[in-house]
């Protein structure tokens, strides 16, 4: 129960460093930012207070981040079952642009003239492994002590959280829990790591080919191919639910594969038993503490003033 209290403490630290630190720079607003320097500095933001936890604590770095190399086979299938989750992905980005605006789009507009090298070094490979890090090595290795599924679940949402948007808090959170059972499955947190790089390396691929296009036909002639009717919105969400659908079932059949390669089929069986059974013995007890309801509620309290206010 200690570790946990201690993980909560670093986790109310850590969304306070993020926001004051925030604070600082806003403070001294430089014109025309690097977008790069942006993207450097949040991950940097958040690795600092990292990296001073992981120096305090008695945790040993290999055992707590679960540092476990991983085969090509397993790869492979990761890669598959990555691509597979993808509509899932989509269809939530979809539905919550109804309600706020996708902030993600801006940022890859003024990264959008960095080279796709640069761009898949910031975008994909560091959060990939600095997120994950503190999401899946941090917190949900504590958690999972007391209950590996509520772990999962938790960590996804407080993963979500940290993106600090409403768009990006849903799709995180889907991707958490995914991330939280494929590590489970494969013992590796280097197996979510590859998921979050690939999934991130998608949208930069994607923006990237946007460009392309762009440069090709023209401002005018790419908003007409890319411009989708008014009311074609239900058919696109009816389009994505299916697709989603579909990709939920055959991830399901390749996940169970890659259980089956790991031999932690049984593993996984227990984790989604029947509520308040009791998981290979791990020690019971509170998740929840007044530092971790203060951490979420900061980011909340952000989310709703950054956008629903402003």
């Amino acid at each position: 129960m200690k570790s946990i209290k201690k993980t909560n403490i670093y986790y109310m630290a850590l969304i306070i460093f993020y926001m004051f630190a925030a604070f600082l720079v806003s403070l001294f607003p430089i014109k025309n930012i690097n977008v790069n320097f942006s993207l450097l500095l949040g991950e940097l933001i958040i690795l600092i207070p990292t990296l001073a936890y992981l120096a305090i604590s008695k945790f040993k770095p290999i055992r707590l981040l679960q540092i476990k190399p991983i085969s090509i086979s397993n790869i492979l299938i990761i890669i598959l079952l990555t691509y597979l989750c993808m509509p899932l992905l989509s269809l939530l980005n979809y539905i919550s642009m109804f309600f706020v605006h996708n902030k993600v789009t801006d940022m890859f507009q003024v990264a959008g003239t960095n080279p796709l090298g640069l761009n898949l070094l910031l975008i994909a490979v560091v959060p990939a492994v600095v997120e994950e890090l503190v999401f899946r090595g941090i917190l949900f290795h504590s958690y999972r002590r007391n209950n590996i599924l509520r772990a999962g679940i938790l960590s996804a949402f407080l993963f979500g959280l940290m993106h600090l948007n409403v768009n990006q808090f849903l799709y995180a959170f889907a991707m958490g829990i995914i991330f939280a059972f494929v590590i489970e499955a494969t013992g590796s947190i280097f197996s979510s790591m590859l998921m979050h790089f690939i999934i991130n390396a998608n949208s930069v691929m994607i923006y990237y080919m946007y460009g392309q296009i762009k440069k090709l036909a023209g401002d005018e002639l790419t908003k007409q191919i890319t411009a989708l009717p008014s009311d074609f919105a239900a058919g696109t969400i009816i389009y994505l639910v299916v697709m989603a659908l579909i990709g939920l079932i055959l991830a399901a059949l390749v996940y169970y594969w890659l259980c089956y390669r790991n031999g932690t089929v049984a593993h996984i069986r227990n984790i989604t038993g029947r509520p308040g059974r009791k998981v290979f013995n791990l020690e019971y007890g509170r998740i929840f503490s007044i530092p971790l309801i203060i951490g979420i509620i900061i980011c909340i309290c952000y989310i709703i003033y950054n956008d629903f206010v402003v």
